[in-house]
């Protein structure tokens, strides 16, 4: 058998594998209770998880009458960054296959999601974006302060995939592929809007999408394809009547609270394999849609 062929057939395997596991998976990581918390999140806070179970991944809360919730996969607050990430090679060897991935990270302010989201005869290149979406507003993370008010639409291309036009795109050598990355990850980081409120001295203000383009060729077949990694950053969940946000900052969180829902909203169309999806009622979804659509690139 050729290796073309076979490596066509581990793809398909491996495809079908993540399929059977879930298009879309939720999983937790809990984390473990810092100074800062104080008394009011100590175990026996309602809001505390009261105790899970990794082998049959349900979290129970301490609550007057315990909610059990069931999850796709539950990490400890011991579990390492290490550990984490050997589920999420999965996602990037489908990424290399030829679909579109979203990894999202939300929770509330200060539980570490930032912190988590810190083959043969084929050739590779792969780029990278990074921007947020804030009150409406696209802003691209990888340009000079002097560019910042440029302004971003999205727009379809001929494939009829949704992107940000106008984004600074950086070229990746693999030979230093890991640095880099970090880098771009660390200036997104500082870029990001960012605002002092009650419930977190630093609680991001917008949802960020770094992107990694990945564009193969294959010159003893003559195919090619690009596809496409999203690690999304979603803006920290606040409730308004604890953060004491107003003016603009209050208008920030609700236009937070309206992408969340649509985006709620997306996932429950797509669990329904409805004819109709709602990707244009945000911005944010709509940028999302050909990784969110499940569709492979050509």
């Amino acid at each position: 058998m050729k290796i073309a062929d076979r490596e066509a057939i581990s793809r398909k395997l491996h495809n079908t594998v993540q399929e059977l596991r879930g298009n879309v998976r939720i999983h937790v990581r809990l984390r473990l209770f810092l100074p800062s918390d104080g008394a009011e999140l100590m175990p026996e806070n309602p809001q505390s998880v009261m105790k899970f179970d990794t082998f049959a991944y349900m979290i129970t809360t301490n609550v007057g009458s315990p909610h059990t919730f069931k999850f796709d996969k539950i990490y400890s607050q011991f579990d390492s960054q290490e550990f984490v990430f050997q589920d999420v090679s999965d996602f990037i060897q489908s990424a290399v296959n030829g679909y579109n991935v979203c990894i999202f990270a939300h929770s509330q302010a200060v539980s570490g999601k930032t912190h988590t989201m810190q083959r043969s005869g084929a050739k590779f290149s792969l780029i990278v974006t990074s921007y947020e979406i804030n009150n409406g507003a696209i802003r691209d993370l990888l340009t000079v302060k002097s560019d910042s008010d440029v302004k971003h639409c999205i727009r379809t291309d001929y494939r009829d995939r949704n992107y940000v036009e106008g984004l600074d795109e950086v070229d990746i050598d693999f030979d230093r592929a890991a640095k880099q990355v970090d880098e771009i990850m660390n200036l997104t980081a500082r870029n990001r809007s960012v605002d002092r409120m009650d419930m977190n001295a630093h609680s991001p203000r917008s949802r960020s999408i770094v992107t990694l383009k990945i564009h193969g060729y294959n010159e003893a077949q003559d195919t090619e394809g690009e596809r496409s990694l999203n690690l999304v950053d979603l803006a920290s969940s606040e409730r308004l009547s604890r953060s004491n946000a107003t003016g603009d900052r209050l208008k920030e969180a609700q236009a937070i609270n309206k992408s969340l829902s649509v985006l709620a909203g997306v996932f429950q169309a797509l669990a329904k394999k409805s004819a109709h999806v709602s990707y244009r009622n945000s911005k944010f979804t709509f940028a999302l849609q050909p990784a969110l659509s499940g569709k492979v690139s050509r």
